[in-house]
């Protein structure tokens, strides 16, 4: 905006120059006219001085005639007769005609003598008004040129200011790019981790699922043994009763009956049931070691 205000005070300044010298020109264009016009007006006056030597002459011829009048003590009628008589004799027909001319020529002249000082007068303004406006178009040209300075000066500055700033943002566009590639591979990397991690938990969370799902299935086995044990315990409570029960009755027969029938039915009591005791007895201890192998594995996962 100053840049372009400094043009157009530059083209007004130009513009206002230019009129100077048109005005100026058409001035000194006057002035030659009116200088020609003096010089006729001078030739005429030239004649006019010389018809006014004429004048000048009849008139000192006059004198003399009178003064010699006087001398010759003529009356002064007589005088009035002889110089009423004597002045149209001497006056000539071409001076009254070129006083007749001279008259409204030197009324020109007056006029033009007039209108060539108020032109002189004008002249004067105008010049006077020339330098001064030159003057002044001098100081807003220097005006002018020193603020161009001052912003070209400025606008070099800014120029390079907004270099450097270029620079710098470029250098840290740059250096964020940078950034921006270290950030996205640490990203990957991280999401690499993240990935085998998420993995690893799955892994891990399926192992203790599994493990869940067994330690579940061992307890269930663990209640269905215990049930089952509890079952067989009562089997085998109610066996030994029915065993002692059994017993008690043998030893009741054997105090009544013979030692060879005895020893018959003993014979055949062995073949129908061969050793029903130590069987019952053999079981309920594999339960038991069962049980305890069960009991064991519970407390190596918990």
């Amino acid at each position: 905006c100053r840049e372009t205000n400094l043009i157009r005070s530059n083209e007004s300044g130009r513009d206002e120059h230019e009129k100077l010298k048109t005005d100026t020109e058409c001035s000194e264009s006057q002035s030659e006219m009116r200088c020609l016009q003096l010089v006729d007006h001078r030739d005429q006056n030239h004649l006019t001085a010389k018809i006014c030597n004429m004048d000048q002459k009849v008139n000192k011829q006059n004198e003399a005639d009178w003064q010699l009048s006087k001398n010759t003590s003529l009356t002064k009628e007589h005088q009035k007769q002889l110089w009423e008589e004597n002045m149209p004799l001497k006056e000539c027909s071409g001076c009254q005609e070129l006083r007749k001319t001279l008259s409204p020529i030197q009324d020109e002249c007056e006029s033009l003598k007039k209108e060539i000082c108020e032109t002189l007068k004008c002249l004067d303004k105008e010049r006077s008004k020339y330098h001064s406006m030159k003057e002044k178009y001098k100081e807003k040209v220097c005006q002018a040129e020193h603020k161009f300075d001052d912003e070209t000066s400025r606008r070099d500055e800014k120029i390079k200011n907004l270099e450097r700033n270029l620079s710098l943002c470029s250098h840290s566009l740059t250096k964020e790019r940078e950034l921006a590639v270290c950030i996205t591979e640490e990203n990957e990397k991280l999401l690499d981790e993240r990935r085998k991690l998420l993995w690893q938990l799955n892994e891990a969370e399926n192992n203790t699922k599994e493990s869940h799902f067994t330690a579940s299935l061992f307890k269930s086995r663990v209640d269905y043994l215990e049930t089952e044990n509890n079952k067989l315990g009562n089997k085998i409570l109610d066996m030994s009763d029915q065993i002692n029960i059994l017993e008690r009755n043998l030893q009741n027969t054997q105090s009544l009956l013979p030692t060879e029938e005895l020893q018959k039915c003993f014979n055949h009591q062995q073949i129908f049931t061969p050793q029903p005791v130590h069987p019952l007895r053999d079981m309920v201890a594999g339960i038991q070691c069962l049980l305890d192998s069960t009991h064991i594995c519970d407390s190596q996962q918990t």
